[in-house]
């Protein structure tokens, strides 16, 4: 109810823009990442595109979304790119109970087993989907941000991924480019994304080699596998 809420507020003409503010983005993005429940997932997704929309709509709302997102980039990406499996670290997520206590906000009411990314308690399935959902929300706003600054603020972690040996980075790097592209045609932007955005010019030319060259031998993800056959052996 209360992701709902705040989405009909975010779609009323008059609200002030400082309402979205980074708060607000921290705990919808990490929403989208741990919680299990798809329809809680499914409203902090709608959730986060009104913002995004909103952001769009009203003067300032931009530059504010920016300000705002930007410097929780790299936490995000990292919440993202996390193995499966590898216990999430509670600095990486904010608690609207610890911040407003003057504690901090570093700690975040979600089941253990997610965080700790147990499982033998949490499904892989789980875990999978809600890192697709935070990829899709990461093009969306990049789809939004300002083309001018896509460098500085997106292309460390969406090029590095797509370059990595990482199966589940590379996998979740191509979804985002993916919605973004799909999140700009939507707009009607004139200018062709390659363009207007060096980034995406130059992940053009990127995923053309990734596409032309072969497949890794192994993936990062098979490492442990590979080490307990030799062990074995």
């Amino acid at each position: 109810q209360v992701l709902n809420t705040i989405h009909v507020f975010l779609e009323l003409p008059s609200i002030d823009p400082s309402w979205v503010d980074e708060r607000l983005l921290r705990l919808l993005f990490q929403n989208l990442i741990l919680e299990e429940r798809a329809e809680i997932r499914a409203a902090s997704e709608s959730a986060w595109v009104a913002c995004l929309v909103h952001a769009q709509r009203v003067p300032s709302g931009l530059s504010q979304l920016v300000a705002h997102a930007q410097p929780h980039l790299g936490a995000w990406f990292s919440l993202l790119y996390s193995p499966v499996g590898t216990p999430i670290s509670p600095a990486l997520l904010w608690s609207p109970t610890a911040s407003l206590s003057g504690q901090g906000g570093v700690t975040y009411n979600v089941d253990k087993p997610m965080l700790n990314q147990d499982l033998a308690l949490v499904s892989i399935e789980s875990i999978t989907r809600g890192k697709v959902s935070g990829a899709t929300a990461l093009g969306r706003l990049l789809a939004t941000w300002p083309a001018e600054t896509h460098d500085a603020a997106f292309a460390p972690y969406v090029e590095g991924a797509l370059a990595s040996l990482s199966a589940l980075q590379c996998f979740l790097a191509a979804i985002i480019v993916e919605e973004w592209a799909t999140a700009t045609r939507a707009l009607m932007v004139e200018t062709p994304l390659a363009q207007s955005s060096s980034l995406a010019a130059r992940i053009v030319a990127q995923l053309h080699a990734l596409l032309a060259a072969e497949s890794p031998a192994s993936y990062s993800e098979m490492d442990p596998i590979l080490a307990r056959l030799r062990a074995d052996c």
